[in-house]
């Protein structure tokens, strides 16, 4: 008989699934674990949960009772709720639990939230994204880590496409939000043109926009230039054929909580070398000068990195077969068969 698997997250399988994070991995975590056939899968929704508590709170209870291993999945708010009321419920039965953390988050909250040690601690096994994470988790009491990064299925581009001549074509691919670096390539990318006098390089847009952003946004849109424009979204299943023949990625985040981004992962499996700001994790997910580059976040130093690669050509294009080997690291295969492992393995 198959073990029986409750996820705890938010699928939100009515909307559409385009650049929420969140939402892209639990999906991709639920659908790869009930395409293994190791473990009988059920899910419960978050979505909208602070309209009917009752029934959430009913719902868990019941999977308690009925599981053999529930996993959370929360964000940010969710994991103030469930990392008190998973351990209590399961606290009197043979269920064991997990925490699939979603981004970087985590270890600054801790940080700051030291009385949540005793939450985490209550899990049988958590999952961060990064050795950064796990240093940082450790380091604030934290027990029983064990990494497992983001991962996507994907199409990785078999042979790297060179990409020659001018105006050399860059793009974004996140959430529309000031602090994923929206507003710092957009600068980058006019500033680069006004010194050279003419179009060298041009960028386009991918993401839904934030809902607290979209106001300020609209009011940036209306003064780019005509080299610089807002593609709309696409579905993250449409991220290669859409990305593949762009000269490279900007992501000059400055995101809180940034852990292994999925915009670097669709980047790779294009072949797109990465240009980006240094966050916490960015130097375990990309090689400097193998298949991107990062830089401190600062306008100015994106600028310099924009400059030498539309200077160096051969050194982008040489870049692009590094990016499809390292996007198959974060492909679910070797990922999955570990997190299935795992949670075979814990007992009560």
């Amino acid at each position: 008989m198959k073990e029986r698997v409750t996820i705890i997250g938010h699928f939100a399988k009515d909307v559409p699934l385009l650049y929420d994070g969140q939402t892209i991995k639990t999906r991709i975590v639920g659908d790869e674990l009930e395409k293994g056939g190791e473990f009988e899968i059920t899910t419960i929704d978050t979505r909208g949960w602070k309209k009917h508590p009752a029934r959430l709170f009913g719902a868990v209870r019941k999977a308690a009772k009925t599981a053999d291993h529930i996993m959370m999945m929360p964000d940010y708010k969710g994991f103030h709720v469930f990392s008190r009321i998973l351990p209590f419920f399961t606290k009197n039965t043979k269920c064991t639990i997990s925490y699939s953390v979603i981004g970087g988050w985590l270890v600054d909250f801790i940080k700051t939230h030291p009385n949540y040690v005793k939450y985490c601690n209550k899990f049988d096994a958590i999952f961060p994204e990064s050795d950064s994470m796990i240093e940082g988790l450790t380091a604030s009491g934290v027990k029983n880590l064990h990494k497992i990064v983001n991962f996507k299925r994907l199409s990785v581009l078999e042979t790297p496409v060179s990409v020659t001549g001018e105006p050399k074509r860059f793009c974004t691919f996140s959430r529309i939000l000031k602090s994923k670096g929206i507003e710092d390539a957009a600068n980058c990318i006019r500033k680069i043109n006004e010194e050279a006098g003419r179009v060298v390089a041009t960028l386009d847009m991918y993401g839904d926009v934030d809902a607290g952003y979209a106001e300020d946004f609209e009011k940036l849109k209306a003064d780019f230039p005509e080299y610089i424009t807002y593609k709309g979204t696409i579905p993250f299943t449409k991220s290669v054929e859409t990305l593949t023949g762009y000269y490279a990625l900007l992501f000059p985040t400055t995101f809180y909580g940034e852990g292994v981004p999925g915009t670097v992962i669709d980047a790779f499996a294009s072949g797109l070398p990465v240009l980006a700001y240094d966050w916490p994790s960015a130097r375990e997910i990309i090689t400097d000068k193998s298949d991107g580059f990062i830089t401190e976040p600062k306008t100015e130093k994106l600028i310099e990195l924009v400059k030498f690669a539309l200077d160096n050509e051969d050194v982008i294009n040489g870049m692009r077969s590094n990016c499809i080997k390292k996007a198959k690291a974060f492909t679910p295969e070797e990922n999955v068969k570990e997190l299935v492992r795992i949670i075979k393995s814990l007992k009560k």
